[in-house]
């Protein structure tokens, strides 16, 4: 008979620790009424954060988790026009790789703690070859023209 939330930065439903507390209490608690209210995805915050459209036209969107690196935009078979690495904070040096290696490393960002009060735009990718990116970074990238 109590109510309960669980609060998250951007969206619920979008690589987020709520997707997974959300399918055991369907499991465990069925017949409970759950209401999951959608945020402004971090892509999209980040986006607006540096003034670049992630589709234009015809173009396409492809969002990757990065826990794991570059690989799944390795061997996409159809390439995307724009790409959202979510999670970019522990493999960098092979996302950075990746993105180069599609050839859109002169137009991606990173965008480190989006709409947080320490937000850092990163424009040149490469520096997180350097430098250790937190927990909340995400790089964009799009092919060039």
């Amino acid at each position: 008979g109590q109510n309960a939330a669980f609060l998250t930065l951007g969206d619920p439903l979008t690589y987020s620790t709520y997707g997974y507390i959300l399918k055991h209490i369907k499991i465990l608690s069925p017949e409970l009424k759950i209401e999951t209210i959608p945020g402004i995805t971090s892509y999209q915050a980040a986006a607006a954060s540096i003034n670049i459209p992630l589709m234009e036209g015809e173009e396409s969107l492809l969002i990757l988790s990065g826990v794991n690196g570059g690989d799944r935009l390795r061997h996409t078979k159809i390439k995307p026009d724009n790409v959202v690495f979510m999670k970019a904070y522990k493999n960098t040096p092979d996302i950075v790789a990746s993105i180069k290696e599609a050839k859109m490393d002169s137009t991606s960002y990173g965008i480190i703690n989006c709409g947080l009060p320490n937000q850092e735009i990163v424009p040149d990718i490469t520096e997180f070859l350097h430098k250790k990116p937190g927990y909340w970074t995400l790089i964009v990238a799009k092919k060039e023209k």
